[in-house]
């Protein structure tokens, strides 16, 4: 075998082979590929291949070049040096790109050849510079935030330095800054160097290169920019990247929405499609200015929102014209402000906001909900999508589908316990324990009848001998995790009145609920309810029904049926203050399907630490026209308790919702008419005798304006005095003051009549026909309407008074 000693370059690619027998051993040796790039210099040209060997004129090399994906071979030439070295001339190859040397080895006369090494070399012209990028500075002073990193959205100072790698001093040098990419804009592209010496670096001369950053940058990026260098002696290119973005960012908190308020019902006319949306400016650890960026859609999961906003690419309809100073109050959005397109009336949209601080976007705000009604006039808090409903709180057994909330359907059946619902032990007459009480020891009791449907299911018979003072139980244990209500109809028959049936439903000793019905006569029917809506379902119920037979021997009997389970679904607390300009609650509605008392709804209030029932409005059954609830007044937060219940149905229910009441009362007086300014003068009746009369005339009549809102006005009026007292009659220091609303028309004095027009101390309200009525009558006022009140007097007789004499009128409005 024949020896190869090569270095990292040179690779034994064939083994040695004879051919023929015992005259030639031949093999290859590939060098790895040359670039003519990897020379670190400057070279001007390829120059040779050089080997050394030990038998001359036995080794062969030839080159290759890549051509169309494969080495080409170039024809095997070489020129022989004393036998000993060899060397190939390849400057013809210019500049080719890469090429790789082929050594072809072969025996001669019997000696084996040793291929020792090979070297391959480069022409040179004269010494030249060549530049490179060695460092940048960012300066963000003066248009960002001036932390040295380069953000979305600012303005970047940038000097350069360059090193030169070459052979030569640099001179007159000047570098362009090029970059192709979306989000960078070069602003100042020209700089000149001072002189750069071999081996030496110099940063460039003001004016510095410059460029913005788009708002809408992604973090992090990196943006790669391209340094084109030119001097007296050479020319170039060199490539660099600069990181966007703080990677020690801390992202801003997630804003809270504000308005609408969760659930809201959008009135106040075709401005309901263009609503705008508030939030408060979240908090940022960093200190950052904020931007921000709002969505809006009909899809709860904002699959493809319609609509999609960014301040930091125009804040153009952005109340508060981010960027804002982070914590900062609230700031708005006015739907459709970009065009993006106003809302569609009847839809129900979700929407988040999510604040932005010049490097990252903190999380998503809670998502709300609002619907839109060009038809209302007014907010209200109405849910009626399905995805609103599983806002709420909810127990098992309630389905969602579509944009309703349903109950579980149950055959039409009028006694249920032979009916298969979801716990069938509950429903059928096996598994009960029937015992008596005889001084609260129990005892005995006597089965009951199973009949068919149409008649009684279960009865409870009190024996012939059963204590006053006792009772019966009837009871079974079973799951009932799935309902939150047990509804059942108690039948007293034979007896006396006064009689008890209560039914406990029990987890342990010290967490039970029950309720009790009192017999109010015989063939009487009650309904009995037992709420567990606070059960936490994490053990079995204990059932239990009790018969009371408050006399001694009496035999009675008692009957339940029709066993309704129920669900329960509770709303968020609904609070008052979300309505701006109410000034009370107004009503309750809901639509449903299904019989009346299927479903049913109580309004709770928030007292003494805990949700309690307000008892007038409590266990409220549908009603076409809602449910009046102005007697809450301004109650502070109320929620709703939906109730579903069983007969034969499946109620159905697809919204409900409570309106306020935005009613406003206020009037103002104006000095002699609508167009008057506000009555700020005394009506100065001057220097008069006794029994003298005045009357308003034009310029000094009372124009009485409702500028309140939504609500007509009637008017009532009083007076008051210093010394004087009010008639009629005239008397000792008693005058008459009267009131006549009449238009436009001056009133003489035969127009009033004391009977009727007279104003005292005590509030008397206009009247039509009647108080104070003339050509109008100061009741039923219009909204921005206004009506002409003329104030009569007639001074005292006798007078006794010797000072100035006030009279103060007073006139009130009330809701018509």
């Amino acid at each position: 075998e024949w020896t190869y000693y090569y270095g990292q370059s040179v690779f034994l690619l064939r083994a040695i082979v004879k051919y023929p027998a015992s005259t030639y051993d031949i093999g290859k040796v590939y060098s790895t590929p040359i670039a003519y790039a990897d020379n670190p210099g400057s070279p001007t040209s390829w120059d040779r291949v050089i080997w050394s060997e030990n038998n001359g004129d036995s080794v062969r090399v030839t080159i290759q070049y890549r051509s169309a994906g494969s080495w080409v071979s170039v024809a095997d030439t070489a020129t022989i040096l004393s036998g000993a070295t060899g060397e190939l001339d390849i400057s013809g190859f210019g500049t080719e790109d890469t090429i790789r040397a082929v050594a072809i080895l072969y025996r001669k006369g019997g000696s084996s050849p040793q291929f020792k090494d090979w070297a391959v070399t480069w022409s040179f012209g004269a010494p030249t510079p060549n530049l490179v990028h060695e460092s940048h500075v960012i300066d963000d002073n003066a248009g960002g935030d001036d932390d040295g990193i380069p953000e979305p959205g600012e303005s970047i100072v940038m000097p350069i330095t360059l090193f030169n790698n070459g052979g030569a001093t640099a001179t007159s040098v000047v570098g362009t800054l090029r970059i192709v990419n979306p989000y960078v804009t070069i602003t100042d592209s020209i700089a000149s160097f001072p002189n750069i010496d071999a081996g030496t670096s110099q940063q460039c001369l003001p004016d510095y290169y410059a460029y913005d950053i788009s708002p809408m940058t992604p973090c992090p990026y990196t943006a790669t920019f391209t340094i084109r260098w030119a001097c007296a002696e050479n020319s170039g290119t060199d490539n660099f990247d600069v990181d966007i973005c703080d990677p020690s960012n801390t992202a801003p908190g997630a804003p809270v929405l504000t308005n609408p308020f969760p659930f809201a019902r959008l009135g106040d006319g075709a401005s309901s499609i263009t609503p705008t949306l508030e939030w408060d400016v979240p908090s940022d650890s960093d200190g950052d200015d904020l931007h921000f960026w709002v969505q809006w859609d009909t899809d709860s999961a904002f699959g493809s929102p319609d609509g999609s906003i960014e301040s930091r690419a125009d804040n153009t309809g952005f109340g508060c014209a981010p960027p804002v100073p982070q914590g900062s109050g609230t700031c708005t959005y006015t739907v459709d402000s970009q065009g993006e397109g106003a809302l569609t009336n009847g839809n129900t949209y979700w929407w988040r906001v999510a604040a932005w601080d010049g490097n990252d976007y903190g999380n998503w705000s809670q998502i709300r909900s609002f619907t839109v009604n060009t038809g209302l006039s007014d907010e209200d808090w109405h849910q009626t999508t399905d995805e609103q409903f599983v806002k709420c709180v909810m127990r098992g057994g309630v389905s969602i589908s579509g944009d309703n909330i349903s109950g579980m359907a149950i055959p039409a059946r009028t006694d249920q316990f032979n009916i298969p619902i979801t716990e069938p032990s509950f429903e059928t007459t096996t598994g009960w324990t029937y015992t008596e009480t005889g001084d609260l020891d129990y005892s005995s009791l006597q089965s009951t009848d199973y009949v068919t449907d149409g008649t009684y299911n279960h009865e409870l018979i009190g024996s012939a001998n059963l204590a006053a003072g006792s009772y019966c139980r009837y009871s079974q244990t079973f799951d009932m995790s799935y309902f939150d209500a047990l509804l059942a109809d108690i039948y007293f028959l034979a007896g006396n009145n006064n009689d008890n049936v209560f039914s406990i439903i029990r987890v342990n000793s010290t967490e039970e609920w029950r309720d009790t019905i009192r017999d109010d006569g015989e063939g009487a029917q009650n309904n009995l309810e037992i709420d567990i809506s606070a059960y936490s379902g994490n053990n079995d119920l204990h059932f239990e029904m009790y018969a009371n037979n408050n006399h001694l021997g009496n035999q009675r009997e008692y009957y339940f049926d029709n066993v309704r389970l129920g669900r329960t679904i509770v709303s968020e607390p609904i609070y008052f203050s979300w309505a701006s300009g109410a000034t009370g609650w107004d009503r309750l509605e809901w639509n449903e399907s299904g019989g009346n008392g299927d479903f049913r709804v109580t309004v709770q209030e928030f007292t003494g630490g805990s949700w309690q029932d307000i008892p007038s409005l409590t266990n409220l059954d549908y009603n076409p026209a809602g449910h009046d609830i102005s007697s809450l007044g301004s109650e502070d937060s109320i929620r709703l308790v939906g109730k579903f219940t069983y007969s034969s149905g499946s109620p159905t229910v697809s919204d409900w919702t409570v309106t306020w009441d935005y009613s406003s009362v206020g009037i103002v007086l104006l000095k002699g008419g609508d167009s008057g300014p506000v009555y700020t003068d005394d009506w100065d009746l001057g220097i008069i005798q006794e029994a003298d009369v005045r009357i308003m005339d034009d310029i000094w009549r009372i124009y009485v304006k409702n500028n309140g809102s939504n609500v007509a006005v009637d008017l009532s009026i009083k007076a008051s005095t210093t010394n004087w007292t009010f008639g009629p009659p005239l008397g000792n220091d008693q005058c008459i003051v009267m009131g006549l609303f009449n238009s436009t028309t001056i009133p003489v004095e035969g127009d009033y009549d004391t009977g009727t027009d007279y104003i005292n101390t005590t509030y008397r309200a206009a009247e039509v026909g009647g108080n104070f009525a003339g050509l109008s009558d100061g009741v039923n006022i219009a909204i921005g309407a206004g009506e002409e009140l003329y104030l009569y007097f007639k001074a005292p007789q006798p007078n006794t008074q010797s000072t100035v004499q006030d009279i103060t009128i007073t006139i009130k409005a009330d809701v018509h």
